[in-house]
């Protein structure tokens, strides 16, 4: 293939990209197939480690079985640990989450409990 964006694009627009990704992950060991997408495809490994996460749970949360739409990292990135790949990219690190599950998980967008004592003073 003469330009390999272009066949990863037109593998993607006819739908063979998954089907092709988990042929060459289910032969190779994941640091192999990693580095050989990388480098067959030109895409990026956060993309390519996020799309092996999303086949290997079947696009399904890993917590409740709905749909997958985040990836998180379950130890979290930080300017310190973003280049250590086992933390980045490991696929044990990664964790398939819904919407619901992942904002859940960092505490976004819950109610606030207020707290009262008997004589009705607010207590924070």
């Amino acid at each position: 293939m003469a330009n390999t964006k272009d066949a990863y694009v037109k593998w993607k627009e006819q739908g063979l990209l998954d089907a092709k990704l988990k042929i060459i992950s289910d032969y190779y060991s994941y640091n192999e197939a990693r580095g050989l997408i990388y480098n067959l495809l030109g895409v990026s490994e956060a993309t390519l480690a996020r799309t092996i996460k999303i086949n290997a749970t079947q696009g399904k949360c890993e917590r409740c079985g709905d749909v997958g739409e985040e990836v998180h990292h379950q130890i979290r990135l930080t300017l310190s640990n973003l280049g250590d790949t086992s933390i980045s990219l490991d696929q044990k690190n990664l964790e398939l989450l819904c919407r619901d599950c992942h904002n859940e998980e960092h505490g976004r967008f819950k109610k606030k409990e207020v707290l009262f004592d008997e004589n009705g003073d607010f207590l924070g």
